[in-house]
């Protein structure tokens, strides 16, 4: 059963910065974002866990006063590049919302299907629904953090 996830996150400051980190290459902003032979690949986090996951970005596209990419990924063993096959893959979008100074809101927009087929989802209904969210909004921190303090990419680079 698949699961919906919607969130956003007030960003503080001059929107200039992070708009313009965000329409740049992913690289700059997603959380300890790196290279991979199979792509790009970042870090998941909740609590104490971390976990590698496969992403894919699209190119980026406004609608009125939002600033939208698709976002998706699939855990992976880093070691040997295979799923991991306890957590669920993710696709939706990512979102700018900018209005004016001091007025930005990242959003993640998305969904998601708890691995493990009906006893996934009934596990997921109960409690892994809550570290599934929490892991979420780990990531959608960290992401802005990153957005904020992202090092613009030198021209012709």
């Amino acid at each position: 059963m698949e699961r919906t996830v919607r969130l956003f996150l007030p960003l503080p400051g001059d929107p200039q910065p992070s708009l313009t980190a965000f329409l740049d290459e992913p690289l700059r902003w997603l959380p300890q974002g790196r290279r991979h032979e199979r792509g790009l690949v970042s870090t998941l986090r909740a609590g104490g866990m971390a976990k590698s996951v496969l992403v894919q970005v699209g190119s980026p596209w406004v609608v009125g006063s939002t600033h939208w990419r698709s976002l998706r990924w699939d855990p992976i063993n880093e070691d040997d590049g295979r799923p991991e096959r306890l957590l669920p893959a993710f696709d939706g979008e990512l979102g700018l919302h900018v209005l004016g100074p001091g007025r930005v809101t990242l959003i993640l927009d998305g969904r998601y299907v708890p691995p493990g087929r009906s006893v996934g989802a009934a596990l997921d209904g109960v409690a892994l629904g809550r570290v599934a969210q929490r892991s979420l909004e780990r990531y959608l921190e960290d992401l802005a953090e990153n957005l904020q303090t992202a090092v613009p990419t030198p021209a012709g680079c």
